[in-house]
């Protein structure tokens, strides 16, 4: 269980488009994916995790410089899926580390997979790979769902994605989304399950509210999710402009609005 945890977005896709491209405040730049710097504090220590890395390295490390966070001292990094938009940029990033640490990786896909930016046949040999299945701790307080297989219209295998969830003291869980393709309440619910913990501090990442998402599924979801007891949710990336606008509506205060640049705190 943690005092304190700290979660700054590396990697988004900026505020909003205009003719030179998506706007990013101050010195950072605007790039389709995530990537989360997750700093978990308690018991006289801090970990820190590097959680999906976007596309491009070069704009991952000029990110973090510029909001202060120095990736080298990530403790262990967390691939959730294999799509390029939140593995593209680890080849490089592992090559750019003076010491790489492990990093936990769904299963397997097909290494010929466009979707998945061929990343696995661009990894170095030297590759510190933890193939995450079940759930399962992968630091002192920081736990992973495991892996939930998800169908994508897009590829023909199933997409395999797993979501971080650590405790803080008084607060309830933090969870930690990627895309959401299994869905987010079902990785919610997981992480609730896994937990013991039914209260829940924060949701935050992406939920697929873009194609092929359709209406009906994102009632579903918001219904769900509206059953949980999520004190706050915080939607970026793939839910869309408009999915980010609609979950506002929905949530209300308990909504807090999040952009590349942003820390939030529990």
């Amino acid at each position: 269980m943690f005092e304190r945890v700290e979660v700054t977005v590396l990697v988004e896709r900026g505020r909003k488009p205009g003719l030179k491209g998506w706007a990013a405040p101050g010195n950072l730049g605007a790039l389709v994916g995530l990537a989360l710097f997750v700093e978990a504090h308690g018991q006289g220590r801090t970990f820190r995790v590097l959680m999906d890395t976007g596309t491009c390295c070069r704009r991952l490390v000029q990110n973090a410089a510029a909001l202060g966070k120095d990736l080298d001292t990530v403790d262990c990094g967390v691939i959730t899926h294999w799509h390029v938009d939140h593995s593209g940029a680890l080849p490089g990033l592992l090559k750019r580390m003076t010491k790489p640490p492990p990093f936990h990786v769904p299963v397997r896909e097909p290494a010929w997979s466009p979707i998945n930016g061929f990343v696995e046949l661009r990894l170095p040999a030297s590759f510190h790979r933890v193939e995450v299945r079940g759930p399962g701790e992968i630091l002192p307080g920081i736990h992973t769902t495991g892996c939930m297989e998800s169908p994508f219209p897009l590829q023909r295998h199933p997409v395999h994605e797993h979501a971080l969830f650590l405790n803080v003291e008084g607060q309830g869980l933090v969870v930690l989304v990627g895309c959401s393709h299994p869905r987010p309440q079902d990785l919610v619910k997981r992480a609730v399950e896994l937990s013991g913990q039914s209260r829940i501090a924060l949701v935050l990442g992406g939920f697929h509210f873009i194609p092929p998402t359709g209406e009906a599924e994102k009632e579903e979801i918001i219904r769900a999710l509206k059953g949980l007891e999520i004190r706050r949710l915080s939607a970026c990336h793939c839910t869309g402009d408009s999915g980010v606008a609609r979950l506002q509506r929905e949530f209300g205060e308990r909504f807090v609005p999040v952009r590349l640049g942003d820390a939030v705190t529990v």
